[in-house]
């Protein structure tokens, strides 16, 4: 027995010696792996951590805010990729302001008849006046347009007294302005044929019969709406001169406009209606620098946000960008314009 332990003594012990620098070279191998691995985990993890992530606020996937944001966010991350951009939809400017201030959004898509309320602590901020809410720039005018099928017997908003229309989702810039339309033409907003609706279910609904028309007050042309004029025969419905003045007068941040023909499939006239404008804002206490960074990439994309469409070309004008809001502009934003527009301003 002794040996035979001495004979596989002999024999095997050899083969493990020879193993053992084998076995500690493919450690070492694997520990090395597992070294790089965890140093490149850290170098993405250091490469993601540079990213700066940003929540914009807009308001129905099927109106222009969102179009508008998602533009402008494309647009910011083309020039700096460094700054990445969350999207949301919500019910619109009013939860946009709260958003802002709650923190859930950096920035956020307001229409101006929302913003001035805000600022004035009137309307919707009755005894909750917003003191911090800035501007960064107007973006585009949203209109106030009324869609309806073709061989509906509808011409005038005023007709729809007694009728049926999606007047936009619940407590945003469109069903206010829709409101504050229908109030000064003497009918009430209030009456049960006057429903809550997003911008694209809206447009659903009027064409499968279930309303006779919808309201939009958004950038022309509205995506969801547009839609719904290239799938079935529609017309904008009207406001006549002295409607349309009663309601300039109601509200002081509105403005008399002109959808021109052939902005809606088989649009053939001018339709005279109102808009404001619609403006990209933030808090006071974001950092003055980060502002006069995203102002500045947003001022070198201008040429091309202006040449995407209708929506979006009044952006080429200075003036438009930074002039008559009813909001301050933020500090970041003013000193951007300044620089980049000293000429314009003389």
């Amino acid at each position: 027995m002794r040996g035979m332990i001495r004979h596989l003594y002999r024999c095997v012990f050899p083969v493990i010696m020879l193993m053992i620098p084998a076995f500690l070279c493919a450690g070492c191998s694997a520990a090395e792996k597992t070294e790089k691995n965890a140093a490149e985990q850290t170098a993405e993890q250091k490469k993601e951590d540079d990213f700066t992530l940003l929540t914009i606020g807009t308001a129905d996937s099927g109106g222009s805010m969102y179009a508008a944001s998602s533009a402008i966010a494309a647009a910011i991350t083309l020039r700096d990729d460094n700054i990445r951009f969350n999207i949301i939809a919500s019910t619109g400017s009013f939860h946009n302001i709260e958003g802002l201030k709650t923190r859930e959004m950096d920035l956020a898509m307001v229409s101006a008849d929302a913003a001035a309320e805000a600022a004035e602590g009137r309307g919707h901020f009755e005894g909750k006046q917003e003191k911090d809410l800035r501007a960064v720039c107007a973006v585009y005018p949203s209109l106030s347009n009324w869609l309806t099928l073709s061989d509906s017997s509808l011409e005038y908003v005023s007709d729809l007294k007694g009728r049926k229309a999606a007047i936009g989702p619940e407590d945003s810039a469109t069903e206010i302005a829709a409101k504050k339309a229908l109030k000064a033409l003497g009918m009430d907003p209030e009456a049960p044929g006057f429903i809550n609706a997003g911008l694209g279910s809206g447009a659903d609904m009027v064409a499968s019969g279930e309303v006779d028309a919808v309201h939009a007050f958004a950038g022309a042309p509205v995506p969801g709406l547009a839609g719904l004029a290239r799938n079935h025969a529609c017309r904008l419905l009207k406001y006549r001169d002295e409607e349309l003045q009663k309601i300039l007068d109601a509200e002081p941040a509105y403005f008399p406009v002109t959808i021109l023909a052939g902005t809606y499939p088989g649009q053939k006239e001018d339709i005279r209606t109102f808009g404001v404008k619609c403006l990209l804002c933030v808090s006071a206490d974001m950092p003055e620098e980060q502002v006069y960074h995203l102002t500045g990439l947003i001022c070198d994309a201008l040429p091309d946000l202006a040449e995407q469409g209708a929506m979006l070309s009044q952006m080429a004008d200075p003036s438009f960008l930074m002039e008559d809001l009813p909001v301050e502009l933020h500090p970041g934003a003013k000193r951007c314009f300044e620089e980049r527009f000293a000429e314009e301003q003389k």
